[in-house]
């Protein structure tokens, strides 16, 4: 719960940093087994989400270990540009289009602690309308290919990534409460890069800076926040399924398919 203007410093940030659910995936921002807060719902080494990934210090044997064998990228043209993805054998690169350009949200929207209000809401509603080619992609290889893990990753793997493992994690019937619990420990992840998210979250959308009322709830990480998401899902398009067949283009076979290849073995 440490505001993103406060450091996380000490020897409580190292342990956390070195232990479940973080994972020991040198080269990755706040790298996460989607699984790890999930109980027994969802299979594990499977799923992984991250933030940024460094191509001079990840190495092969580490995603081999951790049975990586795709990486989906989710951010857009201009960050893939200033921070391309590693090239690494035995490893594939997807990345896909997004529909639309990232929409630009009001951050005065946001408010000082609306984390769960119409901000929020608009940011995630439009993540999961124009990343959809992206989000197809990675069921489909949950569908297909559930032996092989796979990586997705944005910026800081909070909210494009955290909107797709919400998604996933939903279709495994994963409770709200944990889904939120694998949203929040997003904060402690994103600690190592936080002072280039401050300046990221600067020079994002036209002359925002921290100082603009909203601008540091837009990089908050509260739970309140997946439960409105969850809602949102559920009120939209009735579920996850329901996304995913209306939204995907997703046959009820291949979500039927995909649900039982995201449960533990």
């Amino acid at each position: 719960m440490t505001p993103l203007m406060e450091p996380i410093i000490g020897e409580e940030l190292e342990s956390a940093l070195n232990s479940a659910p973080f994972l020991n995936l040198p080269g990755a921002l706040n790298p996460r087994d989607v699984a790890s807060l999930c109980g027994q719902h969802l299979r594990p080494r499977l799923l992984y989400r991250t933030g940024l990934l460094d191509p001079n210090i990840l190495q092969a044997a580490d995603l081999e270990r951790h049975n990586i064998k795709r990486i989906f990228d989710l951010r857009g043209v201009e960050d893939r540009a200033k921070f391309p993805d590693p090239h690494i054998d035995g490893v594939e690169n997807v990345w896909l289009p997004s529909t639309a350009p990232m929409m630009t949200v009001d951050p005065t929207l946001f408010g000082e602690r609306n984390v769960s209000g119409v901000g929020f809401l608009k940011l995630y509603e439009g993540i999961l309308e124009v990343h959809t080619p992206s989000f197809r992609a990675v069921m489909e290889h949950v569908r297909d290919r559930p032996e092989d893990g796979l990586l997705f990753h944005c910026s800081a793997g909070k909210d494009r990534t955290g909107v797709l493992a919400a998604l996933l994690q939903m279709l495994a019937a994963v409770p709200p409460t944990n889904i939120a619990a694998d949203y929040t420990v997003t904060r402690i992840g994103i600690e190592p890069a936080r002072t280039r998210l401050l300046a990221m979250l600067s020079k994002s959308g036209t002359g925002v800076s921290v100082e603009r009322p909203g601008t540091l709830a837009i990089g908050s990480v509260h739970p309140q926040t997946m439960f409105a998401f969850v809602e949102l899902v559920e009120n939209r398009w009735g579920s996850a399924e329901g996304y995913c067949e209306k939204m995907l283009g997703l046959q009820p076979e291949d979500i039927s398919r995909i649900k039982s290849n995201l449960r533990p073995i």
